[in-house]
């Protein structure tokens, strides 16, 4: 594969699927000058999650001329990587651009099918997975969560600014103790296991356009929605107009689901209802609260129906399908919190909408996007099965998703596998 794909026609793209590796340069840790590597560079994987706190990339290369043994590569080798974009004139959409700097992690998969040409693949990552990797956190921390990861991410694991995209410090209440020898990723998860943004569920991750992200499931769905997707079997404008690069680059190739809907998984992890348990050691006493659905939604309309009903209770008033249980110590630290005090009460609330964002999920592939993120909000618009008319929408499969994950795969062509999840339905399900 060259750096051009053979969708760009001359520094224009001919499609939303085109792409340019404009320059990949690894430095040898050996120092001196680095090496561009762009035209030993084959297929590459680029993949972005919600649960994970940083991207990976895996890159193919072709070694023709012994390069792996002549700069002595070890598995810690710099790289930086630019790719980008300029679409077709008068599209709508912007030129695009990704520019990373990174470390390997691992080479691996090492062939000689030939004696002229060897093949292995780079496994790179953000530097801030090195620094995770060298250094455990033995001290004491006394803050709110949200201030306690920003502390991490700048002085452990010494992020770049530059790739600090959003850290939400909003979270409230202070707490206190000591990090218990645990490296610094390991205890930004562990500390927000225990956080909540107005009873939703926070987020540690990491995205190729912007970098490090900390945020809150309220401010993903307050997001507008980044585009609108069409699955449907025809195009309305002429072949290798803007208009119809632009219908291509919002169309869905393809569409499956395991679908996930089950209400026997939502009532019993406690979605729909749900009771807190908690017991303060400081003065024995024990106290018990209940949660009834009423989350904030992605869709309008509830994931359940109110005809259904257990015991003549609907699914929303069934409180003793999941129960917690939180112990609390008022006298440990004055009036500052101890490390669960966050839980209390919020943690029925924020399990529910962690718990209900896996109600339906999809996986689409479209044209590669160079500025979609995990974390964005998408509206879907499926048509019918065996319909190909604009107005014939499936309204209760359509509607706002988010994006939970992205596999930027990068061969002749770029295309993206999304996974894509909502926790509501876009029609009344109990309506005729």
């Amino acid at each position: 594969m060259t750096d051009t794909s053979r969708q760009m026609q001359g520094s224009q793209a001919a499609a939303p699927n085109s792409y340019h590796i404009d320059k990949v340069m690894l430095y040898p840790t050996s120092g001196g000058d680095p090496f561009n590597i762009t035209a030993m560079v084959g297929k590459m994987e680029v993949t972005e999650d919600l649960g994970s706190p940083s991207i990976d990339i895996k890159m193919f290369i072709a070694d023709s001329s012994n390069f792996f043994s002549n700069n002595k590569l070890n598995g810690s080798e710099r790289v930086t990587l630019i790719m980008k974009r300029s679409p077709l004139k008068d599209s709508k959409q912007d030129k695009q651009k990704w520019e990373l700097d990174l470390k390997i992690l691992e080479i691996f998969d090492y062939s000689r099918l030939t004696l002229g040409k060897s093949f292995y693949f780079l496994k790179l990552g953000g530097p801030h997975i090195y620094n995770h990797h060298a250094k455990a956190l033995v001290r004491p921390f006394n803050n709110t969560i949200g201030q306690l990861v920003k502390d991490i991410v700048k002085k452990d694991l010494m992020v770049d600014e530059k790739r600090i995209a959003s850290i939400n410090t909003k979270t409230k209440g202070i707490i206190k103790g000591i990090y218990p020898t645990i490296k610094p990723l390991k205890a930004i998860q562990w500390l927000i296991n225990n956080a909540y943004d107005d009873g939703t569920p926070l987020y540690f991750y990491e995205t190729v356009r912007s970098g490090i992200k900390f945020e809150s499931q309220k401010e993903m769905f307050e997001k507008d929605d980044y585009t609108v997707y069409e699955l449907k079997g025809f195009f309305s404008n002429q072949k290798g107009s803007a208009d119809y690069y632009d219908e291509l680059k919002n169309r869905l190739m393809q569409l499956s689901s395991p679908l996930n809907m089950s209400q026997f998984f939502q009532i019993g992890t406690g979605v729909y209802g749900s009771t807190l348990n908690t017991i303060d050691i400081n003065n024995k006493k024990f106290e018990r609260s209940a949660y009834s659905y009423k989350n904030e939604k992605l869709n309008s309309n509830d994931p359940f129906s109110k005809n259904d009903k257990i015991n003549d209770q609907t699914y929303d008033q069934i409180k003793d399908a999941k129960n917690y249980y939180v112990s609390l110590n008022s006298g440990a630290h004055d009036d500052v919190g101890n490390f669960s005090s966050p839980l209390n009460p919020t943690i029925l609330k924020g399990e529910s909408s962690y718990k209900s964002i896996g109600f339906n999920t999809f996986q689409t592939v479209i044209n590669g996007d160079f500025e979609l993120e995990v974390g964005t909000i998408v509206k879907l618009n499926i048509s019918k099965t065996g319909s190909e008319a604009d107005t014939m929408i499936d309204k209760y499969l359509s509607g706002r998703f988010l994006v939970r994950k992205i596999e930027s795969v990068f061969t002749d062509k770029f295309e993206q596998v999304l996974t894509l999840q909502k926790d509501s339905v876009g029609e009344d399900i109990d309506a005729a």
